[in-house]
């Protein structure tokens, strides 16, 4: 026989079939700490039920259904579905507010405006084929159900008093719902949901990097928009350096201080430093002639290869009758 109370909860047996049963634990909801109030939400007093050991497959609907006689359901919170209040503040606080700390009016409208002209409608992604599948959270979690009227949570409590004293309460049937498959049907469905067919994956990818095209080519116009300078035309720095870029005509390179002087800068300066344009024009075409290949054909690398041969033999001639001359001048002279 279940306890009539633990820990101020009262046990609410349901049951799946004649031979699997679960026991949730419900209680009126209790106002919780300051500290607590001040990161989630805040529960209505007097018309919230606390739940404990929901299904971890249990859906609102079913719990709405479970209390249906009970009164009106407002509302189910899976409390492992709560989102912090905190973080829904620094998700919409990113966008541009005015001075009531709301965005601007004119600001939307500008924005709505320069989306309908100038920027092309992003392409739809195609999604996958994704049945309506249950959402399995933790074994043992707990959720709030907030009715519209308070005595419907009295109704709630009494249906875990049993009918007699010193007799268990009755299981009361669990409301399956079919919008959702269930059991090992569920797991079927997550398989074959994992495992798309091919047309659908291509289909998929193709409008999902046509999306992702669309998005650079936008932040690309938003780049040159902002931009002071234009596609096309050089971009020269305050001493009159054009920068060398990368990447199109706005690479990572812009404003990084390499520079190559122009045309422009030249004349207005000399040239190099101590020096003026037509130096500097005359020493690069003496460079460039004096850097002409001698040897570029083929046969003009034979040739050299056999005059140097030619010159080798001929001194080596030369030094041989130089030394025949020599031991024949030479006399004996013992004195």
């Amino acid at each position: 026989m279940l306890s009539p109370s633990i820990a101020g909860f009262i046990p609410l047996p349901v049951s799946y079939s004649s031979t699997s049963q679960h026991i949730l634990y419900i209680r009126p909801h209790v106002g919780a700490s300051k500290k607590a109030q001040h990161h989630r939400r805040v529960w209505p007093d007097g018309r919230t039920l606390f739940m404990v050991n929901v299904p971890p497959d249990a859906t609102e609907r079913e719990i709405v259904l479970l209390f249906k006689s009970c009164g009106t359901v407002e509302e189910v919170v899976f409390d492992s579905d709560e989102v912090v209040e905190g973080d829904a503040e620094d998700e919409s606080g990113s966008e541009e507010e005015g001075e009531d700390g709301k965005p601007s009016e004119d600001e939307h409208l500008r924005k709505k405006r320069r989306l309908v002209k100038d920027e092309p409608r992003p392409p739809k992604v195609t999604a996958l084929p994704i049945p309506p599948l249950r959402t399995m959270r933790k074994t043992g979690h707990t959720a709030h159900v907030i009715f519209l009227d308070p005595s419907s949570v009295a109704r709630a409590l009494a249906l875990a008093k049993p009918a007699k004293a010193g007799q268990a309460p009755q299981a009361r049937p669990w409301p399956i719902s079919d919008e959702s498959p269930l059991g090992l049907e569920h797991y079927t469905a997550l398989y074959d949901s994992l495992r798309p067919p091919l047309d659908a994956v291509r289909e998929h990818a193709d409008t999902s990097i046509g999306l992702y095209d669309h998005e650079l080519a936008a932040r690309k116009r938003a780049l040159q928009r902002g931009s002071k300078y234009r596609k096309g035309e050089a971009i020269v720095d305050e001493d009159g350096f054009t920068l060398v870029t990368r990447g199109g005509a706005y690479g990572q390179a812009v404003g990084g201080g390499v520079g190559v002087a122009s045309k422009k800068f030249l004349k207005e300066h000399g040239g190099r430093k101590g020096g003026n344009a037509k130096e500097s024009g005359s020493r690069r075409t003496r460079k460039k002639e004096g850097k002409e290949k001698a040897a570029f054909y083929a046969f003009q690398v034979h040739e050299k290869k056999r005059n140097e041969l030619l010159n080798l033999k001929k001194k080596w001639e030369e030094d041989k009758a130089a030394v025949e001359k020599l031991k024949s001048s030479r006399k004996f002279k013992p004195y």
